[in-house]
């Protein structure tokens, strides 16, 4: 069968199953609605209230007891994991073409481990150049023709690096810089969890999370920095027995106007200073600790399996793990120690049956990077189960995008990731509970009838989703020529 004619019968399929969706989710949120409504009078507060949150200290409203589950909610295929390379992080390699300048002599005068990963895997040299020769040069003529119209984006987006933690070196070094001698002695790891999450709350975290750190999330090798050559074999240090994570959504308004407007920063130094602040204090109890963390300090683990394990979410369709507090719009940092503590179990709230029906992440993707597949499969030979996600596709639409450089349209469309009003929070509370999927078939219908979805088409040149209004602080209507 040919390529079109399978893309003209994919199509047919989505039509068919949106079409069921729409006749039958009006009646499927009927049958949800008496269960939805106590316990959104019970749990929703305010039609205006964005997250769930109560305050500025950390409370976290969704109660994960009811949802834990003793194993994640993951499937591990082998017996051994496949660890990943950082090279096939290609954000990661992206930053390591640009710091050896070879965004502008070219990816094939590459040297070293860069090279030899480029003579393993040619197609992705060949899809690099293409980010730098092509897709980059045009994204720069098209923001020369957009004027000002990002002026105070660009703005507000760059001003959140004031703060942004800098890098570590070797974990031998870096860990044990500042770290007090002697250690306090920790009585009771229970009480220092409930502790590290109050502590992390008042620094800023919105959502914490505490798990041992599997060795098989830790990085093979490295894409460089942090102490590591590119290519250099990752060692996890004894110290790193457990993973601490801290998240902290994206600035809502600015979400909803993506791919135009859509905020980064601000999810990800905020989540590396808080992460940086609850590194320090680790360290000032006398316990090593390392700050992996998203923008300029990175990583050397793999984050999603990690807040899984931690009982933030579960990881849905589009690769992201979906919280109940925020679906996916959320940004993480991870802090590896070895102070004594009590970890938090896995939840179970639904996310893997609800992404087998729901696919609306897939619909929207204009890279088209996002699976159909109704069930996840092997990813990559590495012995574990997700969706697939073809993360160079990705890479090179948020890379053609002007001004900002990213995407999340994912994220947005998401039933799971909505401000919070009384309807939609108990909604989410229910679905893991009604075995009959109804709810959840619901909330589908409701995304899709409610919320705008257009065409993808919309979100490419030369549009760029203008037709989503910048939020009233970033609108430069009146303000800027």
């Amino acid at each position: 069968m040919s390529n079109n004619k399978k893309e003209e019968k994919k199509h047919q399929h989505l039509f068919s199953r949106r079409d069921v969706l729409k006749l039958g989710g009006l009646a499927s949120l009927g049958a949800g609605l008496v269960s939805v409504a106590s316990l959104g009078f019970i749990n929703g507060k305010s039609v205006d209230t964005y997250s769930g949150w109560e305050g500025q200290e950390g409370e976290i409203y969704f109660d994960r007891e009811p949802f834990q589950v003793d194993k994640p909610p993951y499937k591990i295929l082998r017996t051994e994991i496949k660890k990943v390379n950082g090279l096939d992080a290609p954000s990661d390699r992206s930053n390591l073409i640009k710091e050896l300048g070879l965004d502008k002599t070219g990816v094939e005068n590459a040297t070293g481990a860069l090279k030899e990963y480029y003579e393993q895997n040619p197609d992705i040299m060949e899809k690099d150049k293409v980010l730098f020769e092509e897709i980059e040069p045009k994204r720069k003529e098209t923001e020369k023709t957009l004027g000002n119209r990002n002026a105070l984006w660009t703005a507000w987006n760059s001003s959140w690096d004031v703060l942004k933690p800098k890098k570590p070196g070797l974990p031998e070094v870096s860990d044990w810089e500042g770290v007090r001698k002697p250690a306090y002695e920790i009585k009771d790891p229970k009480k220092m969890s409930e502790i590290i999450k109050k502590v992390a709350g008042t620094f800023g975290a919105k959502i914490v999370g505490i798990t041992k750190l599997n060795p098989a999330w830790v990085y093979e090798t490295s894409s460089g920095g942090r102490g590591w050559e590119p290519g250099e074999k990752v060692e996890m240090p004894s110290w790193w027995e457990y993973a601490i994570v801290v998240g902290v959504p994206h600035e809502w308004d600015s979400i909803m106007a993506t791919p135009a407007f859509a905020g980064e920063k601000d999810g990800t130094v905020q989540a590396a200073v808080v992460g940086a602040r609850l590194e320090r204090y680790v360290k000032e109890l006398g316990y090593p600790a390392r700050l992996h963390a998203p923008d300029s300090s990175r990583f050397d683990i793999l984050v999603p399996p990690v807040m899984v394990d931690a009982g933030l979410g579960e990881q849905g369709r589009f690769s992201f793990v979906i919280t109940p507090e925020f679906g996916g719009n959320v940004r993480t940092a991870v802090i590896t120690t070895n102070l004594p503590l009590e970890v938090d179990k896995p939840i179970d709230i639904g996310v893997r049956d609800f992404c087998k029906e729901c696919k609306l992440c897939a619909e929207i993707c204009p890279s088209k990077a996002i699976s159909f597949d109704d069930e996840p499969g092997e990813i990559r030979g590495r012995g574990v189960e997700a969706w697939f996600i073809d993360v160079d596709a990705c890479l090179h639409y948020r890379q053609s995008v002007p001004f900002t450089q990213r995407c999340k349209l994912c994220m947005t469309v998401c039933p799971w990731t909505r401000k919070d009003n009384w309807i939609h929070k108990a909604a989410k509370g229910v679905i893991p509970r009604d075995k009959t999927s109804l709810v959840a078939k619901g909330l589908t219908w409701a995304q899709e009838s409610f919320y705008e979805i257009p065409d993808v088409s919309e979100y490419t040149d030369p549009k760029w989703g203008s037709y989503r209004k910048a939020p009233w602080f970033l609108d430069v209507d009146g303000v800027i020529e």
